[in-house]
């Protein structure tokens, strides 16, 4: 919970004062995991038939990008290898 408030003011930040930078918000650890998923609920069948009986095409791109897999498996590697030495220093 505090590393998602924190990147959230973060990438407030980030949008507010420098909108060149704007891209970085990517790479963040939460939203670069978000980013493999984009729309989690519109691939339940029962809501993509109802969006499609209203609506006249329900045409959603759900492939993954290669540049937010190998961002989470940076994160991954960071968090993981920071928890072992964390582990190991600790003495558990």
């Amino acid at each position: 919970m505090i590393w998602f408030i924190g990147e959230s003011i973060f990438s407030a930040i980030l949008n507010y004062k420098l909108e060149s930078l704007k891209f970085l918000v990517d790479f963040f650890p939460l939203q670069a995991i978000s980013n493999l998923l984009k729309e989690p609920f519109t691939r339940l069948s029962a809501i993509k038939t109802a969006v499609e009986q209203v609506a006249q095409g329900f045409d959603k791109d759900y492939t993954l990008q290669l540049q937010d897999a190998v961002t989470v498996m940076g994160w991954t590697v960071i968090f993981v290898t920071l928890s072992y030495y964390l582990i190991k220093r600790r003495d558990l």
